[in-house]
């Protein structure tokens, strides 16, 4: 469930804006042509929709879920949400089912255990990837999916050398089930055949039972907020967007909600679990302005965080390149090949066991100061990812991992693989699924049009109703890692320091 931690580099906005950017402005923008398929003569016209069009997925929630707040963590109830689309190039002439289920893979391990249904002559090197861990190979194989449109079998061909005999792929199930049930909508008609292709220009429609993760019960205090920028003190536990089982449980979401405040553009990003100064854009321009400054250095970033040990009371710089260690989870490292990046650490004060120290970066790697300062040797307190033996004895104090490469990546992957950490459904559960997903099972379809009100609180189908849920620990909930301000020649946005940094 981690996202980039304290990287401040440029990213995408969570939604693109309907607003299309001005040539004057670009120099290079398109306008973009109505499709010639489309009749806009008659008596009662349509109002065109852009088929590029990409639908802000907060809008789709509702406004007033109810939850609880136990030892101070938010719990959110169950909600049902519709998830839309519309159709790719790349799914033209493919089946809906075969699509969803390739491209947006389920949570659902039920549905993910067998990728391609191999028969028993399966490849060695395929068995040993599948031993490396059922769910990294399928988020980097979804990885692959989405970024080069190849289906399954064509990315199998591509990686073994050989298409393999295709079974029935347990990966479709829940999509089969979910069609027969009446809960996808192509076009805005119910659609029940399992069969269907998908055409040029379909809309789908999808209503699913949506669960979101547990966060902090904290608030979003607002920094700034003017007409062109929204700057706000982001709490821990708290993703910046939509990601995963995270939606309205996100600092975008609890905007909308709580402020009713919408259309925002992300500048930069901070991890789920890091604090401290997040900026937002209110339009195309500022948005440009600000992300600008940023590619050209011109961000002075500077963080605090707790790390173990006592930290050296002269200013240390880390220079050490970072790298992929683990690309399915995110997990970085220092590698001679990896990317430039430069951290300066201060001490601000320690207490013998811990230290507080100050950080500025000149770079904005994905988990730069964690990598770094594991590096020298005072990896930040209770860092779930880079503090802990699994990086060796010295756990990665100057990248000494007392293993080759391929071990270390290996026995960081199964330390952290989400197998260890999900929930199991029960045996009935999975039974009842093989069963409703067999084409000889005749299922009732739902009524079509049924409302959110309409729809039940449980959901026979959905793998999270059918769990019971573990119980968090507090390390997943926050780092101590705090984006304490971010400033240039024009501007200063800062917070105070986070209660434990400071000095008793």
């Amino acid at each position: 469930m981690s996202t980039t931690a304290d990287s401040t580099e440029t990213t995408e906005t969570v939604e693109k804006q309907n607003t299309e950017k001005s040539a004057e402005s670009t120099g290079k923008a398109e306008k973009r042509k109505r499709p010639e398929n489309v009749d806009f003569t008659g008596s009662k016209k349509k109002k065109w929709e852009d088929p590029n069009k990409k639908v802000d997925p907060l809008e789709e929630l509702p406004m007033n879920v109810p939850f609880k707040i136990v030892d101070g963590v938010r719990h959110l109830s169950p909600y049902w949400a519709c998830y839309r689309t519309r159709t790719k190039g790349r799914w033209i002439g493919r089946k809906m089912v075969e699509v969803f289920s390739g491209e947006f893979l389920s949570t659902n391990r039920n549905y993910a255990k067998k990728i391609w249904g191999f028969e028993d002559d399966i490849s060695q090197e395929m068995t040993k990837l599948l031993k490396r861990g059922e769910e990294e190979l399928i988020e980097l194989i979804e990885e692959v999916v989405c970024k080069s449109g190849r289906d399954f079998a064509q990315l199998c061909t591509f990686i073994f050398g050989k298409k393999p005999e295709i079974k029935v792929m347990e990966y479709q199930e829940l999509e089969k089930i979910a069609c027969k049930m009446g809960r996808i909508y192509v076009n805005g008609e119910q659609m029940t055949d399992t069969d269907y292709v998908l055409k040029n220009g379909d809309r789908v429609d999808h209503w699913a039972h949506r669960h979101e993760h547990p966060v902090r019960d904290l608030p979003i205090r607002i920094i700034s907020d003017t007409d062109d920028l929204l700057v706000v003190e982001k709490p821990p536990s708290l993703p910046v967007h939509t990601c995963g089982q995270y939606a309205i449980h996100t600092v975008l979401g609890q905007l909308r909600v709580n402020e009713g405040i919408t259309g925002l553009r992300v500048l930069h990003r901070l991890d789920r679990a890091t604090s401290g100064v997040l900026l937002f854009a209110k339009n195309y321009e500022t948005d440009l302005e600000f992300k600008t400054t940023l590619k050209q250095g011109e961000w002075s970033k500077e963080y605090i965080c707790k790390v173990d040990g006592v930290f050296p009371d002269e200013e240390q710089i880390c220079d050490q390149p970072i790298g992929p260690l683990v690309i399915s989870m995110g997990i970085q490292c220092v590698r001679p090949d990896g990317k430039e990046a430069k951290s300066r650490f201060k001490k601000l004060w320690s207490d013998g066991t811990h230290s507080v120290v100050q950080v500025h970066i000149e770079t904005g790697r994905t988990h730069q100061i964690r990598v770094h300062s594991q590096f020298l040797g005072h990896p930040i307190v209770g860092d779930q990812l880079y503090n802990s033996t699994v990086w060796g004895s010295t756990k990665g104090k100057n990248a000494e991992y007392q293993k080759s490469f391929e071990e270390l990546c290996e026995d960081v992957r199964n330390t952290h693989k989400s197998e260890n950490w999900h929930e199991k459904p029960n045996p009935e559960y999975e039974q009842r699924m093989e069963h409703l997903a067999a084409d000889s099972t005749e299922i009732t379809t739902e009524t079509p049009g049924l409302t959110v009100d309409q729809r039940p609180e449980f959901d026979e189908i959905c793998q999270k109703c059918n769990v019971e849920s573990k119980k968090v620990p507090d390390n997943h909930y926050q780092l101590f890692l705090h984006c304490l301000k971010y400033e240039t020649p024009k501007w200063c946005f800062k917070t105070e320091l986070p209660e434990w940094a400071v000095q008793k």
